[in-house]
């Protein structure tokens, strides 16, 4: 079954947050068949991956355009603090992810499609921010495609060396 898109982003939002609290709040989840309770965290891992693509982007626009100045914050970090209510270490990580995709857009386009996991795609961006900038992107999606395709971690960091 196939449900409608959303057609605004706050509508998005709403679809997300009512389908992440039916989950959550699934009082009878053990009761699930095996195999249903592994499409979930299999789809769990996409969500997370989408949702990490999709955080990193909007708030690289938000930190691109000043958006943080609007409520009085100094820095998207301090923003994130105060408006999101994470701690400053939280803070931290999502501002790494923001700079870490935009830095590797091949691999944030893998995360929004939820082709690779985000723990995949930081050890991809780890590994290809070590070669020549004009080799970053070839590689970045050779070894997407790798994991993509169901390769291992070690598989995919044999390749990374190669």
């Amino acid at each position: 079954m196939t449900l409608p898109a959303p057609s605004t982003p706050d509508e998005a939002i709403d679809m997300a947050l009512t389908s992440l609290s039916y989950l959550a709040g699934l009082d009878d989840a053990g009761s699930l068949p095996a195999i249903t309770q592994a499409r979930v965290l299999r789809v769990l891992e996409q969500i997370l991956a989408k949702h990490t693509a999709a955080r990193a982007m909007f708030l690289s626009v938000f930190d691109f355009q000043n958006g943080f100045t609007d409520d009085g914050a100094g820095s998207p970090r301090s923003w994130l603090v105060s408006q999101t209510r994470v701690t400053p270490k939280a803070a931290s990580v999502t501002l790494a992810w923001m700079h870490r995709l935009r830095a590797h857009p091949v691999v944030a386009r893998a995360l929004a499609d939820g082709r690779i996991t985000e723990s995949f795609a930081r050890k991809i961006c780890d590994w290809v921010s070590k070669l020549p900038a004009i080799s970053r992107d070839a590689v970045a999606q050779l070894l997407i495609d790798l994991a993509a395709d169901g390769a291992a971690i070690d598989e995919v960091a044999a390749a990374a060396e190669d």
